[in-house]
């Protein structure tokens, strides 16, 4: 059979409902997809589908790539995050995905620095012939003492319930600082955005004294600082001793943060976001860069 790969279908009438329907058929209430959600509330310009028509001209999968901006060490590479593959309940979907994945790499491996993915398996055999890079999962802790810490620092919990809540918190992603200078990602706005609302919405925090957004929790005496938002630099050691309570002896990050007492180390346990697994595993194609996998540790909440 034939396939033909179509992109950036959003003005194509015909494309478009045919995408609204796959994502209909891969969505429901309780479990939102990425898709469904962002056509729900914003679409957003940096997200591309790429649709996988048969020869009958009909759409029979589709798959959102993201194009952000890799920032490593404040040198900034062109980057594809590419999303979940959707198709069509009647169509071999393994089949049809590589085959749509193959032809998404082949347009975008002379257009970026590198091309990445997210995906559950440790050892995807299909992506590394096709030249990803599986990288190893490190965990970034510091030891904390609880002297430290400043009680009644005026943290405020952010409903995002509410939706001007809600945008104030898309609007902060958007337009906030490096969130690590080792490594960030920028583009991937309401991805971030969609993580925070389906595995922490109630762990959104306002710290009025240095106007930073960050997402939280704590398990027994491990405070775990997911992802820290503002629009203008802040300082981490002052941001530490107003969030972290005092009986907390390790602070754990879903980023890398600059600091002389970080530490790194090999992880190889599965990441939860309220007790959900993420799809931790890290796939990357270098095209024209050769970075350091110790860096590469991309901020969680952008999965």
């Amino acid at each position: 059979m034939k396939y033909e790969i179509v992109n950036d279908f959003k003005n194509n009438k015909h494309y478009y409902l045919e995408f609204l329907n796959i994502v209909k058929k891969n969505s429901s209430e309780a479990s939102l997809t990425f898709e469904d959600w962002m056509i729900r509330i914003k679409w957003d310009d940096n997200y591309v589908p790429f649709g996988l028509t048969d020869e009958y001209g009909a759409l029979i999968a589709f798959c959102g790539v993201r194009k952000t901006m890799i920032s490593v060490y404040d040198r900034k590479y062109s980057a594809a995050q590419l999303g979940k593959v959707y198709t069509k309940r009647e169509h071999n979907k393994d089949e049809i995905s590589k085959i749509l994945i193959k032809k998404i790499i082949t347009k975008y491996e002379n257009i970026v620095d590198l091309i990445y993915l997210f995906d559950p398996s440790p050892n995807n055999e299909f992506l590394c012939q096709q030249g990803f890079e599986l990288i190893p999962n490190y965990a970034c802790t510091m030891e904390w003492d609880g002297e430290k810490s400043v009680s009644n620092s005026g943290v405020r919990k952010i409903n995002i319930d509410n939706q001007g809540e809600m945008n104030n918190l898309y609007d902060e992603i958007k337009h906030s600082s490096h969130m690590s200078k080792v490594i960030n990602t920028n583009g991937d706005a309401l991805i971030k955005t969609y993580n925070i609302m389906k595995y922490y919405p109630r762990n959104v925090f306002h710290v009025p004294s240095l106007d930073v957004i960050i997402i939280s929790t704590i398990e027994n005496t491990t405070f775990n600082l997911w992802g820290v938002f503002s629009k203008s630099e802040f300082d981490i050691d002052k941001l530490l001793k107003l969030v972290v309570p005092q009986h907390v002896k390790t602070v754990s990050f879903g980023f890398i943060p600059t600091h002389p007492q970080i530490k790194l180390t090999n992880d190889q346990s599965p990441k939860t976001m309220r007790n959900s697994l993420v799809n931790s595993q890290l796939y990357i194609k270098q095209i024209s860069v050769a970075l350091d996998k110790k860096v590469l540790k991309f901020p969680i909440l952008a999965a």
